[in-house]
């Protein structure tokens, strides 16, 4: 290789993604957004772990939560040539792209270009999924429910329309929620509620999925959670 080209037989570098968060929830969420991107995710706790990963197999993009225990700069990382380095939160030094303090599909997509082939549709809902948003629909209260992938994109919806300039508030209330603690085993769901109006816009992260519903009041905002935590996510 001359130039930094790839001469005719040569492969090119995988285009998988290491996340490196010592947060168990933050970093299955930076993980999800990647792949919801249709690119590979592997995760790595510690400064170690990404070395190890790295020894393993060269990654296309390191995704670093910072601050990480050990971590100094760039130096540190050991990172073979053509990997491109990446970092979320606090600290980030000068020279480290910053995708900011928490971590969004709004941020991540334009940082991850390079390695997407181009825009593709999401799929459309599966039968579960439309049987989950008419279940919902069913319940007194509930009067439109949205789908969305992990990357936000749109899967289907029934019933009154969400307000699109009111989605990225939504989102952002939600990453807020999700970057304040992890997710106990069990425990409950990570979600957020907005009042607009007449209606409590209400943002649930259920396994792949995030489901906004419109609601007629904010009471019934903990009847929806007690549904979808007792629903086994896809």
């Amino acid at each position: 290789m001359t130039g930094g080209l790839l001469e005719g037989n040569a492969t090119p570098p995988p285009a998988d993604v290491l996340v490196v968060s010592a947060s168990v929830g933050r970093g299955k969420g930076a993980e999800r957004l990647v792949e919801s991107l249709g690119l590979r995710a592997r995760r790595a706790v510690s400064l170690a772990g990404l070395r190890a990963a790295l020894r393993a197999r060269p990654a296309a993009a390191v995704l670093l939560e910072l601050p990480l225990a050990g971590f100094g700069g760039p130096g540190d990382l050991l990172l073979p040539a053509g990997t491109r380095l990446l970092a979320f939160g606090a600290e980030v030094p000068a020279g480290v792209a910053s995708l900011g303090p928490v971590l969004t599909p709004e941020t991540l997509r334009p940082a991850l270009a390079f390695l997407l082939p181009g825009p593709a549709a999401p799929p459309p809902p599966s039968p579960g999924n439309r049987r989950l948003m008419r279940d919902l629909l069913g319940k007194p209260g509930v009067l439109g429910v949205t789908l969305l992938t992990a990357g936000r994109q749109p899967l289907g919806a029934e019933g009154e329309a969400l307000p699109a300039p009111l989605l990225p508030p939504l989102c952002a209330l939600l990453d807020a929620a999700r970057a304040l603690g992890e997710l106990p085993q069990g425990g409950p769901l990570f979600s957020a509620q907005l009042e607009f109006e007449h209606r409590t816009l209400l943002i649930v992260e259920h396994g792949e999925l995030l489901i906004v519903c419109v609601l007629r009041d904010p009471s019934l905002a903990s009847l929806v959670r007690y549904l979808l935590r007792s629903r086994p996510a896809a």
